[in-house]
This record gives structure tokens, sequence and C-alpha cells, in this order.
């Protein structure tokens, strides 16, 4: 049997960036507040990125 391995999954639209519709620009992109603090934090735990 496969071993598991602990991971996280982020959406983008509405949970990491705030949802101003289809980003065409990186200008128009918005991280929501505290959400880099947060994914600093989740980092730390060492988990695999998806």
């Amino acid at each position: 049997m496969a071993k598991s391995v602990p991971a996280i999954f982020l959406d983008r639209d509405g949970t990491i960036n705030v949802d101003h519709g289809y980003v065409h620009e990186i200008d128009n992109f918005e991280f929501i507040d505290g959400v880099i603090d947060a994914m600093r934090e989740l980092k730390k735990w060492a988990l695999r990125w998806w």
C-alpha cells in the first residue's frame, strides 16, 4: 500500500485572492488580507503544495 503524504490544496479565486473574475494581468491579482502570513505558517509544516 502507498504511504500517505500530508498535503494541502488551495483554490485560488475567493480562497487566497480577491475574486475579481478571471485575472488576465498580474497587476489585477490581489491576495486576501492575511493569506501570505497563513501560507508561511503552513510552509513550516512541510506539507506538499498542490
